[in-house]
């Protein structure tokens, strides 16, 4: 992956959006602009809004990488991952990277996050972020970015 990209990721656990911290870090993003998100069902259903400001912002939609928990659990409702990757490919024209992250990763389940707009998924077990690492790097060649 090239350096400087700016990741968006979201997800209701905690540890889980310190573990995005590191994410950000090794893959050697953009640590001012990425935004680490998810701490209130608020804040998550914000997504897709915050997502289009950011791309104004930087002029673009190429540098940015969402990945999305598909199932956030809050007080107020669950929030699904695979819904912000469909409201931004729907009202935003969104044609930047999209990915979910969920420990449901079945081929089946894989195919349903693609539906909804995702261009890939990768699942919570150790390991995981090796081949999530291949499969953005596949899925920015692929969107030509």
């Amino acid at each position: 992956l090239p350096a400087g990209l700016v990741f968006v990721m979201v997800d209701d656990d905690e540890i889980a959006r310190i573990w995005a911290e590191n994410l950000i870090t090794s893959c050697r993003g953009d640590v001012e602009r990425s935004q680490i998100l998810g701490a209130s069902y608020e804040e998550a259903l914000d997504v897709p809004q915050r997502l289009h400001a950011l791309s104004e912002e930087l002029g673009s939609q190429q540098r940015i990488v969402g990945i999305f928990d598909q199932n956030m659990n809050y007080d107020e409702g669950d929030v699904l991952g695979t819904d912000l990757c469909s409201r931004l490919r729907r009202d935003y024209a969104w044609e930047g990277v999209l990915f979910i992250q969920s420990a449901n990763n079945s081929e089946s389940d894989a195919a349903a996050y693609r539906r909804a707009g995702a261009d890939g998924s990768f699942g919570k077990e150790i390991g995981s972020m090796k081949r999530a690492m291949t499969q953005l790097g596949c899925a920015r060649s692929a969107r030509g970015l």
